[in-house]
């Protein structure tokens, strides 16, 4: 991704969110934060597949690609 890292910060569930809980009216957030985690959107990639010619793979296929080397 343009040789740019990406951090990404985890946080316990409820616990507070740096910047979004150092004040009060945002405390509210954390019961959104927390709803993240229960559903998913699923997305067609029929088009991105084909801009960008790539070949979808099972779970099962990556993960075996993924452990092959250990």
């Amino acid at each position: 991704m343009m040789d740019r890292k990406i951090i990404v910060n985890h946080v316990a569930p409820m616990q507070p969110v740096p910047a979004f809980s150092e004040h009060p009216s945002r405390a509210n957030v954390l019961p959104v934060f927390a709803s993240f985690d229960m559903f998913d959107s699923p997305m067609d990639m029929t088009k991105i597949v084909r801009m960008f010619d790539i070949k979808l793979v099972s779970i099962e296929e990556f993960g075996k690609k993924m452990t092959a080397g250990s």
